[in-house]
């Protein structure tokens, strides 16, 4: 059963590996007699070095040197859109942006600019606006770029590689979190066609203990409205049947079992609720840049002692979980460097331009290795040790780059 399961979830990730790949084009290099020279503005957040080395190494391909000038600037927690404002004085006409901050600061600056954006899991949330065309996943404004969410059934997949009797996933998420909402229901999507159980549990951050304790009803009414399915109310599988607990009880018993559990966590501790979801669950879910991570080590610690299984879905969780999906920052830099040539030199419209979906191919699979001894696991050849893997990565190892295959056919 686990086998069809895993296979059905490889095709679609295979699937959304060939619609990621749909971005590459013929790049025309500048012709050598055409001396234009293109300002395009970095705003940074002083982290992603990765991610820029790609954005930077795609415009030297595709430009040339020669035909950049390239313009910096860090965003200012107190002053964003002075940050932004100070890259558009210096004449930039494109702005490349590092997450949802510099995002949101260049779109509040400009409406003219083209933005190229990564590090964005969900882009209708962070611009506060929904698709203009939600097939083609395009903004209708001047903005576009690279979508940072890595692919659910992927993920899926590796959490049952890493726990092949996984009968219930416990899903860890604090309510304003919106990415973390979006992801886990994508998530449970493919949990109930797979059949496999799950249950939410609220572990509160302190951003939202604060908004519960004042009872700011504006912001409670902005995080009950921000999804379908109201986050504040943790939701549950419709096969959910107890979990690892193997309830026998009737369905009225066990829904009146669910509401009550619910009711008592919400005023509970962490170290509670934690174990509530090991005792109940054999993997635990913590999506791609969960607002929980600075709780990660807390909740990776539990669950070992409870020999259960668990799943980060980023690079920063990935360094206390059993398992985690890692996304190469390089590329999404890169993609994100082709699509500024598409729009100063060939004239793309950034408000016509699909919003790029994660090429699974640029994902790598990692487990801990001291995570997998603890709890008795063992990984096939492909997965990659967490340390081992990232200590010898070479930035750009799995990108195509423009005119790289023309090149190696030469030589």
């Amino acid at each position: 059963m686990k086998k069809k399961i895993i296979s059905a979830l490889l095709l679609g990730a295979m699937t959304l590996s060939l619609m990621g790949c749909g971005h590459k084009t013929s790049y025309k290099p500048l012709d050598d007699t055409d001396d234009t020279v293109y300002s395009i503005a970095i705003l940074s957040n002083g982290d992603s070095k990765l991610m820029e080395q790609g954005f930077t190494d795609a415009l030297s391909d595709t430009f040339g040197n020669e035909h950049v000038d390239l313009l910096r600037s860090t965003i200012v927690s107190s002053n964003k859109s002075k940050s932004v404002q100070k890259l558009l004085d210096k004449g930039a006409s494109l702005l490349f942006t590092e997450d949802a901050t510099g995002l949101s600061a260049a779109r509040n600056t400009t409406r003219e600019t083209p933005i190229v954006s990564c590090g964005i899991i969900n882009y209708p949330s962070t611009l506060g606006t929904p698709y203009a065309n939600e097939d083609s996943r395009t903004t209708g404004i001047n903005v576009t770029g690279i979508s940072a969410l890595p692919p659910i059934s992927n993920q899926l997949s590796e959490m049952i590689e890493a726990d092949p009797e996984m009968d219930a996933v416990g899903i860890l998420y604090s309510p304003e979190d919106t990415n973390s909402v979006y992801q886990n229901r994508l998530l449970e999507t493919y949990l109930n066609q797979a059949g496999i159980q799950w249950r939410e549990y609220i572990l509160p951050t302190e951003d939202f203990k604060k908004i519960r304790q004042e009872q700011n009803s504006a912001k409670i009414s902005s995080i009950r409205s921000s999804d379908d399915t109201n986050p504040l109310e943790p939701q549950i599988s419709g096969n959910w049947m107890g979990g690892k607990d193997e309830s026998t009880l009737s369905h009225a018993k066990l829904a009146r079992k669910i509401t009550n559990e619910n009711r008592s966590l919400a005023v509970a501790s962490d170290t509670r609720i934690i174990r509530r979801a090991c005792k109940q669950c054999s993997t635990i879910y913590i999506a791609a840049g969960s607002k929980l991570n600075t709780k990660i080590a807390s909740i990776t610690s539990l669950a070992k002692k409870s020999k259960v299984a668990t799943f980060g879905g980023d690079a920063v969780s990935g360094a206390n979980t059993l398992t985690t999906l890692y996304q190469d920052p390089y590329d999404s830099g890169y993609r994100a460097g082709e699509m500024a040539y598409r729009i100063l030199v060939n004239g793309d419209d950034p408000s016509d331009m699909s919003i790029g979906l994660p090429d699974a191919s640029v994902f790598t699979k990692l487990y801990n290795g001291s995570m997998a001894k603890a709890l008795h696991r063992t990984f096939p050849k492909s997965f990659r040790e967490y340390n081992d893997y990232l200590s010898t990565y070479e930035a750009g190892s799995l990108t195509e780059r423009v005119g790289r295959a023309t090149e190696e056919q030469d030589n």
